[in-house]
């Protein structure tokens, strides 16, 4: 009767090590593959509220959202009726303000419609007046060369080339986000808020500029994103992924609305 030869002590280790090796390889790509099907859900959902935002400024006389105080309904305990309330009758649902990798607990924000007293995470921000290089020279202040809250269409030269929305979702120093569904807080990029944008190096502090050297400060956090990079919308209706440096340049030529 023929015995089976059972694997030796040397044998088995050389298998397992033969796996750890496979394992070692592999995992990283799977990984990889699993942030990059998160980046490109991200870039869609960026791009429908792009459309979104495009289907509102036809029905209101060629005029981007301006945050509006009225009185909130269905329970709601805030009068700022935000941006993504006036643009969420024309997109397909309210799970899409919500990039796929975006897991920062959110603050408890008073909402303009209760029916989004839910702390639902919001993870796109529509372009408000920024601090720039260009103001500060001015005199400092908001550059109003910048932001679409209220303006008309016409007053952007080159809308290819101008950012409406920018995924953000920091993590301020005590872990939270404020960016919520329905509230007015975190709803637009504001003055010195380029700091929260995917990409930036916390640790850079030649990134910043006067005023704003001050903003951000560890253990904030910048949004994270996908691969150093996040989506961003643009006002003809297109949508792309963009390192910090590619936003940053040229004193944040993308929000400017006359280049």
């Amino acid at each position: 009767m023929e015995t089976r030869r059972a694997f030796t002590l040397i044998e088995l280790l050389v298998v397992i090590a033969i796996i750890a090796i496979l394992a070692a390889i592999l995992f990283p790509v799977f990984a990889r593959a699993k942030e990059k099907a998160a980046q490109t859900a991200s870039l869609s959902n960026v791009k429908q509220l792009g459309t979104g935002l495009l289907m509102y400024v036809n029905d209101a006389d060629s005029c981007y959202p301006l945050e509006t105080n009225e009185a909130p309904i269905n329970g709601g305990a805030s009068h700022l009726k935000s941006y993504d309330m006036q643009i969420l009758p024309y997109l397909k649902n309210v799970a899409i303000f919500k990039s796929p990798a975006d897991s920062v607990s959110r603050y408890k924000e008073d909402v303009w419609d209760g029916t989004y007293n839910k702390g639902l995470p919001r993870s796109y921000t529509i372009s408000n007046q920024l601090v720039t290089q260009a103001s500060v020279t001015k005199g400092g202040g908001n550059d109003k060369n910048t932001g679409i809250l209220g303006i008309n269409e016409s007053g952007v030269e080159r809308p290819a080339e101008t950012i409406g929305l920018s995924e953000v979702w920091p993590v301020n120093a005590d872990g939270q986000c404020d960016n919520v569904v329905g509230a007015g807080a975190g709803a637009t990029l504001l003055g010195c808020d380029a700091w929260k944008l995917a990409g930036r190096d916390p640790n850079d502090r030649s990134q910043d500029f006067a005023p704003c050297a001050d903003s951000f400060a560890p253990p904030s956090q910048p949004t994270r994103g996908y691969f150093g990079r996040g989506g961003y919308a643009y006002l003809d209706g297109h949508a792309n992924y963009l390192a910090y440096g590619q936003v940053r340049v040229n004193d944040w030529a993308f929000y400017k609305l006359v280049k």
